[in-house]
C-alpha cells in the first residue's frame, strides 16, 4: 500500500528542488494551485494520470513518486579532480538518478562528490560524480582511476602502449599537467567511467 504522506512529500521535494512554485507547477499540469496545495499536504491524492504527468515534468519514474523506488544512490566519498590523494571514504548523503539512467544501469552505479578544479571544463568542485563499474575505458574517457592501490583521481584517460598511461586534466586553468604513469613502476586500476553528473544532492 502506497502511503499518502510519501506522496505528498515527494512532490513537494521536487517542486522546491526545481525551484517552481505551487502556481508554476499547476499551470504545467493545467490545474488549480489549491490542487497542488492538497497533494502536498495529503488532503488530496493525485490520480494516476497526475502522476503520471508529474514524472514526465521531473523527469523522474512514477514509482519514485509512489514511493515504491527511489532512484537514488549513497554518495560514498570524495573524488579529488586535482593531484591524486587518498580517497575518502564516507558516507555523504544520496543523490537522485534520473529514471533512464538508473534503470539503464542500476546497481553499476556509485555517486562521489568532486573534488578540486582539475576538471573544471567537466566537473566543477563539489559536483556530483556518477560513475559506471568498470574495470577498462576508451582513450578520452574521463575515470575514477586508483593509483598504486590507495591515490584516487578523476581524470581522462589515455593508454600509450602497454606500458603507459597518461592521466589527463580537463581544466580552465593551466595550473594543471597531465600525469604520466610508467606502469613498470606504478600500478594503476580503474574504478568505472563517468557517465553523468549534477550540483545538487536528492
Amino acid at each position: 500500500m502506497v502511503s499518502e504522506n510519501i506522496i505528498s512529500e515527494k512532490i513537494k521535494y521536487l517542486r522546491q528542488k526545481n525551484k517552481m512554485t505551487q502556481q508554476e507547477l499547476a499551470n504545467q499540469l493545467r490545474l488549480s494551485k489549491q490542487s497542488i496545495s492538497n497533494y502536498e499536504t495529503g488532503y488530496a491524492s493525485p490520480p494516476t494520470e497526475v502522476i503520471s504527468n508529474l514524472s514526465k515534468i521531473f523527469g523522474v519514474s512514477s514509482d519514485f513518486i509512489l514511493g515504491i523506488s527511489n532512484d537514488s544512490l549513497p554518495i560514498i566519498g570524495k573524488i579529488p579532480a586535482g593531484t591524486p590523494i587518498m580517497a575518502i571514504s564516507s558516507f555523504e548523503g544520496e543523490v537522485y538518478i534520473p529514471a533512464p539512467i538508473f534503470m539503464k544501469y542500476g546497481s553499476d552505479l556509485f555517486a562521489l562528490r568532486v573534488h578540486g578544479d582539475s576538471m573544471s571544463k567537466v566537473l566543477h568542485d563539489k559536483a556530483i560524480a556518477i560513475i559506471k563499474k568498470q574495470s577498462t575505458v576508451e582513450n578520452g574517457e574521463i575515470a575514477v582511476i586508483l593509483v598504486d592501490h590507495q591515490d584516487a583521481t578523476l581524470k581522462r584517460f589515455y593508454r600509450l602502449d602497454d606500458e603507459t598511461v597518461v592521466l589527463k586534466p580537463d581544466s580552465y586553468s593551466d595550473e594543471y599537467n597531465s600525469e604520466i604513469i610508467d606502469l613498470k613502476k606504478q600500478n594503476i586500476e580503474i574504478l568505472g567511467k563517468l557517465i553523468w553528473s549534477c550540483s545538487d544532492e536528492f
